[in-house]
């Protein structure tokens, strides 16, 4: 899934260093993770369900004199699709730190290959994305609702999304759920035209969907004029978060760093 395959976590004296990577890839399954740097930037234990993993910190509580990266598992992203948008989505997606995989499903084997795509589907983020349409678009669609992925983008135009929609509910799919999961044509609306900014467009409607986001300007979200006064006078100021080394986990960076 794309994390690291080792942490390595000092003890509180700083004078051991344990290798704790299976117990964090044990946690992520479960949900959301949180790891506890101190001020130097070294790993000091790993926040699971509020308590710690390790020992080192005993709760949230007992964490808030350190910096705390929280984690979570990322979804799966699924592009279907034998294009140039397509190819340029899932690379986007794995650049973004998303686990990917793309399936170009052939005339000779796109029986086969779809039902790859119905084993992926079940909770990930599926993109069917062939520009012009391709003819496993409908049955890659109906795959991908019927197996209960989280976020489904069509790449189509709205007269051939309505063709598509009206033919789920031919087949079963209820209206509620086509609604619910279905974004069709998918993406922001930012002007895209290339084939590279309609993938840009695409992955930015998933993550503002998984992030629950508005997708909206920040600058409008977060207006830093509002707090310019503050600034003037003195009364706020930032703190850099201790130095990391890079790694793949696919951590979202706190709201203070940004």
């Amino acid at each position: 899934m794309g994390l690291q395959s080792c942490l390595w976590v000092r003890d509180m004296a700083g004078e051991e260093v344990v290798k704790a990577g299976c117990l964090l890839l044990e946690a992520l399954r479960s949900g959301r993770v949180g790891i506890v740097r101190d001020e130097r930037g070294e790993v000091v234990d790993l926040l699971v369900e509020g308590r710690g993993l390790l020992g080192r910190v005993g709760s949230v509580e007992e964490a808030s004199s350190f910096f705390v990266e929280w984690v979570e598992p990322p979804p799966l992203f699924v592009v279907v699709g034998s294009g140039q948008v397509a190819r340029i989505l899932e690379a986007l997606a794995r650049t973004a730190g998303f686990p990917a995989a793309w399936v170009a499903p052939d005339a000779d084997g796109a029986e086969r290959e779809l039902g790859v795509v119905e084993r992926l589907a079940p909770g990930a983020f599926v993109f069917i994305a062939s520009e012009g349409g391709r003819p496993y678009d409908e049955e890659a669609l109906y795959l991908a609702l019927r197996a209960g992925a989280r976020y489904v983008g069509l790449l189509a135009s709205r007269q051939r999304a309505a063709l598509l929609i009206a033919s789920m509910l031919r087949r079963g799919v209820p209206l509620d759920e086509i609604k619910k999961r279905l974004r069709s044509p998918m993406g922001l609306d930012i002007g895209a035209k290339t084939a590279g900014e309609i993938a840009v467009s695409a992955l930015a409607e998933a993550v503002m969907e998984l992030r629950g986001g508005t997708g909206r300007p920040l600058s409008e979200v977060k207006n830093p004029y509002a707090l310019l006064q503050e600034a003037l006078s003195g009364k706020i100021s930032h703190r850099c978060p201790p130095k990391t080394e890079a790694g793949d986990l696919h951590t979202p960076i706190r709201e203070g760093n940004r």
